[in-house]
């Protein structure tokens, strides 16, 4: 990932908030609401928050917002029983400016987006780990939860790895191995807890609620398992998940 591009502050945290600012425009613009007070406006910070989220090279944020995106525009489709002919036209619009939008970043970027997003490093060389490292880190975490029912103890996971012998000394970047590796069953317990009653919820909606319940669970799901709680906005987004939402038009 690139600190130049992002500011200076890190990569996959910025990618992360440019990824909630994709989804919430799209909701705006989905729901025919004009965030800026300008539709043309709306649509050019979105294509902006695209170009700026690619530019990061992280590519955690990015993806994350766009599987809400696409997830929250299904629910929200169904819900107004929109044509297939109708959701075949918007898909293709959106994947033709998101192509454009792909081919001018991999231009100035003389092809290195292509190398990150394929999991090669600047020489074009396929790197062994396509998750940089995340992987061989959750393996470890697991056979610490495996080998230690109650856990190995708040914050040891990266101390622990740093004198073993595996010689992986990074930080753990998922939040899901972090629980299970420190806290034991009890962070098994928690974890279940966290992924069932949201999903509880979600059933007991329409389908107008379940585009942003499934949209909220999905950013605070996929983000914990790329960047773990780095920041505070996947626990804001997870209580989101969890709020009834009416609308008064039903």
């Amino acid at each position: 990932a690139n600190y130049q591009t992002s500011g200076g502050f890190g990569p996959n945290q910025v990618s992360t908030i440019i990824g909630l600012g994709m989804f919430i425009i799209t909701i705006f613009l989905l729901l025919g609401k004009k965030l800026t007070g300008y539709l043309i406006i709306d649509y050019l910070i979105l294509i902006y928050f695209t170009y700026r989220a690619l530019l990061t090279f992280s590519r955690g944020g990015l993806i994350t917002g766009i599987v809400c995106m696409i997830a929250f525009a299904i629910f929200y489709l169904f819900y107004k029983k929109i044509s297939a002919s109708v959701f075949i036209k918007y898909f293709l619009i959106i994947g033709f400016v998101i192509t454009a939008i792909w081919l001018y970043t991999a231009d100035i970027t003389n092809g290195m987006l292509n190398n990150r997003y394929t999991g090669k490093n600047a020489s074009g060389v396929q790197k062994e780990d396509i998750s940089s490292g995340r992987g061989e880190i959750f393996e470890i975490q697991f056979e610490n939860f495996i080998d230690n029912p109650l856990g190995i103890g708040v914050g040891n996971g990266k101390y622990q790895r740093l004198y073993s012998l595996k010689n992986v000394t990074g930080a753990s970047h998922n939040e899901m191995g972090r629980l299970l590796e420190e806290h034991g069953y009890i962070g098994f317990f928690l974890l279940l807890m966290l992924l069932i009653i949201p999903i509880m919820v979600f059933f007991r909606s329409n389908n107008y609620q379940r585009g942003f319940i499934i949209g909220f669970y999905l950013m605070w799901f996929l983000t914990i398992n790329h960047s773990a709680m780095r920041i505070a906005l996947p626990g804001f987004i997870y209580a989101l998940s969890l709020i009834t939402i009416t609308n008064i038009d039903d």
